[in-house]
């Protein structure tokens, strides 16, 4: 899979990776200028892709929720008036962590009228964050390759 900074929103082990400890919504990571990355109207085939870079661990059973949004300016704004191209589905979270690794939401941008400024929304319920670390960024081929062991268990 193909990946830049300039389509990365955040980076697990940076400061923009690291996810607000606090329930509420929050712009996580970076914003994406989409005059230099997608002028115009966005067609593509494109895909936004959310992985746990650490391990995810809340003070008890709660919801993230993460939406691809865009806005006019920034600070993209988090007051409802950004709009929302994607919300991806919940993720729970509880004292158990979510293992570094996981895939959290791998779904395809969806064509349409994008303002400058994409960003990536996290709105966190129930329970807050204790601990955790994101990788979040744009693709046009996302991976979805993973070790199995051999069907005849050698």
């Amino acid at each position: 899979m193909f990946m830049s900074d300039w389509e990365r929103f955040c980076k697990g082990g940076a400061p923009s990776g690291v996810l607000p400890l606090a329930i509420g919504t929050a712009i996580i990571g970076d914003h994406l200028d989409m005059k230099y990355n997608m002028p115009g109207p966005v067609h593509t085939a494109g895909w936004l892709v959310i992985t746990a870079y650490s391990a995810i661990t809340a003070a008890g059973n709660g919801t993230l929720t993460f939406a691809l949004v865009s806005d006019a300016q920034i600070p993209i704004a988090t007051d409802g008036s950004a709009t929302e191209h994607i919300e991806c589905d919940p993720v729970a979270t509880s004292t158990t962590p979510i293992p570094a690794g996981t895939m959290l939401a791998c779904v395809r941008i969806p064509d349409g009228e994008y303002e400058r400024y994409a960003g990536l929304m996290l709105t966190t319920a129930g329970a807050a964050l204790t601990e955790g670390e994101a990788n979040a960024f744009l693709t046009d081929e996302p991976s979805y390759w993973r070790a199995l062991p051999a069907a005849n268990g050698g």
